[in-house]
């Protein structure tokens, strides 16, 4: 693993630790619910940048980088993943959910990386579920008057 590889790892652990807790990948629950709170936060804040169809694009390819490597990946609804006839309906352990989680955000940073470049994608990802003051709007004008 290169250094840049090992730089997107930690990132990637770090946003899924920002969602899961301290409880990342013990009750399967937890996890399933991590993932979807993960995948409305990515929709939500990536789909601003990439636009609708730049965002699924974004999110069907790093899917198909690790869905062969993460089959556990396939209990989490909001990838669309089929069913795998080699998985003859195994149900994965939390921690492989977990880790297909991390994995897949991993590669989701290294195509917006290779987009928009490094810097950018950090960013992007980085700011992935941290509230933002744009949008609200105050009613105060201040220490101004409309005398």
């Amino acid at each position: 693993m290169s250094d840049h590889d090992s730089t997107t790892r930690t990132a990637a652990q770090e946003l899924w630790l920002r969602f899961a807790g301290t409880d990342s990948s013990v009750n399967r629950e937890h996890v399933l619910d991590t993932a979807d709170r993960v995948l409305t936060a990515l929709d939500a804040d990536l789909r601003r940048w990439a636009g609708a169809e730049g965002y699924g694009a974004l999110l069907r390819r790093a899917t198909a980088i690790v869905e062969v490597q993460h089959p556990a990946l396939r209990h989490i609804t909001d990838l669309a993943m089929e069913a795998s006839p080699s998985g003859n309906g195994r149900v994965h352990p939390a921690s492989e959910i977990a880790e297909g989680m991390i994995a897949l955000l991993a590669a989701l940073m290294e195509l917006l990386n290779r987009i928009v470049g490094a810097e950018m994608g950090a960013r992007l990802m980085g700011n992935v579920g941290v509230p933002s003051l744009r949008g609200v709007v105050s009613t105060s004008n201040g220490n101004q008057t409309d005398d």
